[in-house]
């Protein structure tokens, strides 16, 4: 099996489709919630602007910067 390179990540390339396994798929934390979430194939192009876990965090994101504020008080 051969190797090819996506970034920084070594991928296995087995007959011309790249495959990669989840545990080295790359992780942010949610600004929102705190909580770690893993690369999806649909931010491939937008992974650095990636900021939140899911559409309801992102939904969410102004009221939990008022309890963060409020708790900086």
């Amino acid at each position: 099996m051969l190797s090819g390179t996506a970034g920084d990540f070594i991928v296995p390339v087995a007959l011309g489709k790249i495959t990669m396994r989840k545990s080295d798929l790359p992780e942010k934390i949610c600004a929102v919630c705190d909580r770690p979430f893993l690369w999806r194939k649909k931010w491939k192009t937008v992974w650095d602007e990636v900021r939140y876990c899911s559409d309801a965090c992102r939904r969410n994101r102004s009221q939990n910067n008022l309890k963060k504020d409020k708790d900086a008080v």
